[in-house]
């Protein structure tokens, strides 16, 4: 198992699993055999550092095996976007990816499927997001979504190799 926490510094994970109240062997024994990353990504998904933190997230994950926990303090920002951009990779279907992302806001934000707020977080979060990637990394249009998030990941510095031994694992 792998883990990527997208909430806490490496430091401050280390502190969290040394306290007293923290009773976790499994995660203590994976920060020992080092599988799990921690850096608080930012909260910008298009900018610089968003991108440099996650394809160092999804490096990691390539280096290491499967299955994979991605989290962070809310699970539907930072986590959201990186799950989905995984999901996409793996070839899960567009609306699979949308109503997966949309189950965290039910079931931790009791918004209801159906209403004007479910509608604009699905568009102003999620559908957004998957235009603007196809807009500023697809080839003319001409570009399925996982070829746009490819083109994403490898122009800001993500290595061709290993970001097709990453699809690979995500698609055992």
């Amino acid at each position: 198992s792998t883990v990527i926490d997208m909430a806490y510094t490496a430091e401050q994970a280390a502190e969290i699993l040394k306290q007293d109240s923290f009773r976790s062997s499994y995660l203590k024994e994976l920060f020992d055999k080092q599988c799990i990353w921690s850096d608080p990504l930012s909260w910008n998904y298009f900018s610089e550092e968003y991108a440099k933190q996650v394809i160092s997230g999804f490096e990691f994950l390539a280096k290491h095996e499967t299955p994979y926990l991605l989290h962070c303090s809310a699970g539907r920002d930072r986590t959201g976007f990186a799950v989905m951009m995984l999901a996409i990779l793996a070839d899960a279907e567009k609306e699979d990816i949308i109503t997966d992302y949309m189950i965290t806001w039910e079931n931790c934000y009791e918004v209801e499927r159906g209403t004007v707020l479910w509608d604009y977080i699905r568009g102003w979060q999620i559908e957004d997001w998957m235009d603007r990637i196809l807009t500023e990394y697809g080839n003319q249009g001409e570009e399925t979504l996982k070829d746009a998030t490819r083109n994403y990941l490898l122009r800001n510095g993500m290595n061709p190799d290993t970001l097709d031994l990453l699809i690979r694992k995500l698609t055992l």
